[in-house]
């Protein structure tokens, strides 16, 4: 786990915000649904501050990054911590934008 995560991180280091946060979504999604979870939920194992210290981001940018996604109908938010994908192929192509900085 430490070996992806550092891969992740480096991965994303030069990313915007919402490529960031795409990115670390798809990896908790491809995560829980080898853990048999339910393919496209996520329940976010850390608070957004955590979040943000993980991606370099502050935790409100983390947060409106999310509000960001869910009003884009991307993901969908309950409970503050629960997450459901509702367009995974919309949330890859984000992840996978090329910073333009």
């Amino acid at each position: 786990d430490l070996t992806a995560a550092r891969a992740l991180l480096v991965a994303i280091g030069q990313r915007s915000a919402v490529e960031r946060v795409a990115t670390f979504l798809l990896m908790l999604s491809k995560r829980s649904a080898t853990n048999c979870g339910r393919e496209g939920f996520i329940h976010l194992p850390m608070r957004r501050a955590d979040i943000g210290d993980f991606l370099g981001l502050t935790i409100e940018t983390v947060s409106r990054t999310i509000t960001k996604l869910r009003i884009m109908r991307i993901i969908e938010v309950s409970h503050g911590t629960d997450i459901r994908i509702m367009d995974l192929d919309q949330l890859a192509s984000l992840s996978e934008r090329q910073s333009c900085n």
